[in-house]
């Protein structure tokens, strides 16, 4: 928690170098893994909104930072989480970032493609 809002004040000074830096070394608690067959616990779908915040949220101040090859690497790291988190803000900053590393990687079709899905 502490990094986080270490991060958030860089942010604030006009720093997402160091935000970026400090969101990837927040540590998790680890949870048992869950099996294909089994349905997530609360604990297993808390845990995931976190860190899928955490991942946007990086993603986000990598953009900030100009460095979108690490931020589509933050948000890759989110989409293997966003089937275990049922925020619709969440989902839509998700998406919304998804479009821009897409716009980003020149794959201008699938970003117009993907801002068009989220209005």
């Amino acid at each position: 928690m502490f990094k986080r809002i270490l991060a958030e004040c860089h942010m604030a000074q006009d720093n997402p170098w160091d935000s970026y830096k400090l969101m990837g070394q927040i540590k998790y608690d680890e949870l048992q893994e869950v099996g294909d067959d089994e349905e997530p616990t609360p604990a297993h779908r808390e845990l995931a909104t976190e860190k899928v915040r955490d991942y946007v949220t990086a993603c986000d101040y990598c953009f900030e930072a100009k460095e979108p090859t690490t931020g589509e690497q933050w948000i890759n790291r989110a989409a293997h989480l966003m089937h275990m988190t049922d925020d619709p803000e969440l989902n839509w900053g998700f998406k919304y970032l998804k479009a821009k590393v897409a716009n980003s990687n020149r794959k201008f079709q699938q970003a117009a493609q993907d801002y068009y899905r989220m209005v």
